[in-house]
């Protein structure tokens, strides 16, 4: 073969290369948290600062207790134009199908209780499937972190999260057959009379026949003030590097071939919390640009969804951490992080 025929043999092998194994990424995504409550104005400058990031996924709540506070009475418009202007902006939804509305709990107080009747909230979830699949969402998330009594009622129930999928999924599929269903993103305690460990909670949901009614895992592997690639990282590598994990537990119900959609990441810049999850911005910067170049490689890895945006609150050192997870501080000004997470690929 001469040189000619051989350099044209070098380069169809590289355009082949590059079709069959692109350059490994994690899609970018956001949490964005209660968008439909932002004026126009602010709305506008959110998505615009997504866009600067190069996010092609945001994740927000479509909250069962605004949306329908009476059987069968609609409360939609601001999430209709939420919907919209992202639409506009090229950048997918994952929508949370999450919080009971009081006629629908039992009667109990507030929205953190599962429902009542697990028919009830699949209804709900069949409506917005149907509503918005026309408008360019695909994606639900059933419930926000469901191995939490923070969020179920006080005591995680592991039987009764996997009827709610069962009645869901089948429901959001009716609705759009192309939608993607993804577990509640998983929390990370330690079990207790309030909370159970997230490979328990998995393994227990998959007992009680939820097998076959989602197509994702959710998980949410917060490692601060660990980098996630630390070996220390406990969170982190139980998706998959550690023995049992996340992957293994899906793997032995035939479901290895499902991804983790790491629905929640990332840490906080200030505030008090009682567990030293505080790190410096820089620090959280670092964290950014490691957490996409971790998921990228892996087969396992769905959508990375930093968690959040903007911080909640005016800096103060006796505030909540919670306020300070933002790659935005609250007066709009960018923390270093914001720069590492547009350069991420």
């Amino acid at each position: 073969m001469n040189t000619l025929a051989r350099y044209l043999v070098l380069c169809v092998f590289a355009v082949l290369q590059l079709c069959v194994a692109p350059l490994a990424h994690a899609d970018k995504g956001i949490n964005g948290n209660e968008l439909y409550t932002q004026s126009d104005e602010a709305l506008a400058a959110t998505i615009a600062g997504y866009q600067r990031l190069g996010v092609k996924w945001v994740r927000f709540d479509f909250d069962w207790s605004v949306i329908e506070p009476a059987p069968n009475a609609y409360n939609v418009k601001g999430y209709d134009r939420v919907v919209e202007r992202l639409a506009r902006a090229d950048i997918r939804i994952l929508g949370i199908i999450a919080y009971t509305p009081a006629w629908a709990n039992g009667g109990k107080s507030g929205k953190f209780h599962p429902p009542a009747d697990a028919g009830a909230f699949a209804r709900f979830a069949g409506y917005l499937a149907a509503r918005y699949s026309a408008r360019g969402v695909h994606a639900w998330e059933i419930w926000n972190e469901p191995n939490l009594g923070q969020f179920w009622g006080n005591a995680p129930d592991p039987a009764a999260y996997a009827s709610l999928l069962k009645r869901a999924y089948p429901a959001i599929k009716k609705a759009d057959p192309s939608a993607w269903v993804v577990t509640g993103g998983l929390a990370q305690p330690a079990t207790s009379a309030t909370a159970i460990d997230a490979l328990a909670f998995l393994e227990a949901v998959y007992r009680h026949g939820a097998q076959g009614y989602f197509d994702a895992v959710g998980n949410h592997p917060y490692t601060s003030p660990r980098m996630p690639g630390e070996l220390m990282a406990h969170n982190w590598r139980r998706m998959a590097a550690a023995s049992p994990s996340l992957l293994s537990v899906m793997k032995r119900y035939g479901d290895g071939d499902k991804k983790i959609w790491i629905t929640e990441y990332g840490a906080p810049t200030g505030g008090k919390d009682r567990w030293g999850t505080v790190i410096a911005e820089e620090r959280q910067a670092i964290m950014v640009e490691q957490a996409f170049a971790e998921a990228a490689p892996h087969g396992w890895a769905g959508p990375v969804f930093w968690y959040n945006y903007r911080d909640f609150c005016p800096y103060r050192p006796e505030a909540d951490s919670e306020c300070f997870f933002g790659l935005v501080r609250f007066d709009g000004s960018l923390k270093p992080a914001f720069e590492k997470f547009r350069l991420a690929r």
